[in-house]
């Protein structure tokens, strides 16, 4: 026998709040984020309060609700314009891993550079979505 399930809305036991995530894992944080602008800005993100240009393709995403640790796994793309590539990475190797991977930010590197030689870049776009413990 199947049975179909229709509903609007699933709400907490007491129907004010959204069902908590128990045995699950879903992205704690993620966002689209046009960064090859003046003023780096969201398209649409989730726990994600801020963006902060700190250098060419390096970008500082603070969370709204703090991780619970620097242990938390990011993935993260990255568009870049017309010949340009693109490599996205999270700053968390040797001795920036401390530095770099904090529980209330991801600091995140993306550079454009141009196969013909040209200068390193600022991508168009970067995407990340992040997974872990908030605090």
């Amino acid at each position: 026998m199947t049975s179909v399930l229709n509903v609007d809305t699933i709400a907490d036991k007491a129907g004010t709040g959204p069902v908590a995530l128990t045995k699950q894992h879903a992205a704690k944080a993620w966002g689209n984020a046009n960064v090859n602008q003046s003023t780096p800005a969201f398209r649409d993100s989730f726990n994600y309060a801020s963006i902060l240009d700190e250098a060419t393709g390096k970008y500082e995403f603070t969370f709204t609700s703090a991780m619970s640790d620097g242990n938390y796994s990011a993935n993260m793309t990255c568009s870049a314009k017309g010949s340009q590539n693109a490599f996205a990475n999270i700053m968390t190797t040797g001795d920036e891993a401390d530095t770099y991977r904090k529980h209330t930010s991801a600091i995140i590197g993306c550079t454009s550079w141009n196969e013909n030689g040209g200068a390193n870049g600022d991508p168009n776009q970067l995407q990340s979505a992040i997974h872990g413990d908030l605090a």
